[in-house]
């Protein structure tokens, strides 16, 4: 029997699996296990003091889960892509940390700077028309971005917002602002 804190954490973990999109495309249990992996990492996320930490524990989830999820029948059970297992980590911990305000209020000012956006589809689609030279050859689709290819829509994310904001938001800022703005239909 879980705790009120832990009952807590394990409905938001799987209300920011839900709220990714990903279920739809990855294979039954996926979410058991991607939760339960996530809760794992939880604690080390919430005493983060450094980007570089941050990254860390993101890069070593992210290459960890990939190889426990595959996509569903309609993707022939093909392994979940880096890309995938990034934006659901993602959209999993802006919900805990930048929505939730865990594990504290103050600390999640502080872990907040280090959360990566959410990239997706129409995210790309923007990035592909402000910079289409910056990758060769461009990802069809979230399915398709390994390793590499996220470090460098991280990238194109933090040149945006040099750009277009003068660095006056954060990664996670940038996707409210943008997921909101794209996905108006």
């Amino acid at each position: 029997m879980c705790n009120t804190a832990e009952a807590r954490l394990k409905n938001i973990l799987e209300a920011g699996f839900a709220f990714s999109g990903m279920q739809r495309v990855l294979e039954r249990g996926a979410k058991a296990c991607f939760c339960k992996s996530l809760e794992q990492i939880v604690p080390n996320i919430f005493v983060c003091k450094t980007q570089k930490d941050f990254d860390k524990i993101h890069s070593d989830f992210c290459q960890r889960v990939v190889k426990k999820i595959k996509q569903n029948r309609r993707a022939n059970g093909a392994p979940a892509s880096y890309g995938q297992i990034a934006k659901t980590l993602n959209v999993a911990l802006k919900l805990i940390v930048y929505y939730c305000h865990l594990p504290n209020c103050i600390e999640s000012r502080n872990i907040s700077r280090f959360l990566h956006s959410a990239v997706d589809n129409p995210m790309m689609i923007m990035f592909r028309k402000k910079y289409p030279d910056a990758l060769q050859p461009w990802p069809a689709n979230i399915a398709a971005v390994d390793k590499e290819g996220y470090r460098i829509f991280r990238g194109l994310v933090d040149r945006f917002i040099r750009e277009k904001h003068r660095g006056q938001i954060t990664p996670v800022q940038f996707d409210d602002i943008y997921w909101l703005n794209l996905n108006r239909d």
